[in-house]
């Protein structure tokens, strides 16, 4: 067995690796910008840098992520083959995923929009903490906290004020014969 590191063999894998490291920098060079950032590809499908930073357990080895990302693209393609991904089961997840996120990304700017408008004062802190029972620690030692759930109640209720108005702008049709059939 040849070792890695044996004088005797120095010139081969010196030049081994030359040949080597040549030819993929010159066939880097014939290739398009976009395609000289591929890790890999999976029958014709790119796996790019960017795609690890997206995986799970990123504390395993670059070459452990790869093949996760390897078996992730085949499973892909074989379900795309099989036309799963135009399946109504399928398509219904995604929607509901879809909205879902939508919704959450929603209320997230909502959030900091009316966070911005909402301030706390000094006499809403002091009320707040003599209502409490049981109260560890001193007013100082709660008053960030105190603010803080303060100023989240507030939002909440900016948040639902917004949406009672958002119904009330809205055209919103009910057919009751169909909802009272709706288990």
């Amino acid at each position: 067995m040849m070792h890695l590191f044996d004088p005797r063999h120095g010139c081969r894998i010196a030049l081994s690796i030359f040949v080597i490291l040549s030819a993929g920098t010159l066939s880097a060079c014939g290739r398009d910008p976009a395609s000289r950032d591929v890790v890999a590809t999976v029958n014709d499908e790119a796996i790019r840098p960017a795609d690890f930073r997206s995986l799970p357990g990123r504390e395993s080895s670059p070459e452990k992520q790869l093949d996760s990302l390897i078996d992730e693209r085949l499973l892909i393609q074989e379900a795309k083959k099989l036309r799963l991904d135009e399946a109504e089961p399928f398509i219904r997840t995604i929607k509901l995923f879809w909205e879902q996120t939508l919704i959450r990304d929603l209320i997230r700017h909502k959030e900091a929009e009316f966070a911005a408008k909402v301030s706390v004062d000094e006499s809403e802190i002091q009320a707040y903490y003599s209502r409490l029972e049981g109260q560890r620690g001193t007013l100082e030692e709660n008053r960030d906290r105190i603010r803080g759930i303060l100023r989240g109640e507030k939002v909440r209720g900016l948040i639902e004020t917004w949406l009672v108005d958002a119904r009330e702008g809205a055209r919103i049709d009910v057919n009751r014969e169909i909802l009272e059939g709706i288990n």
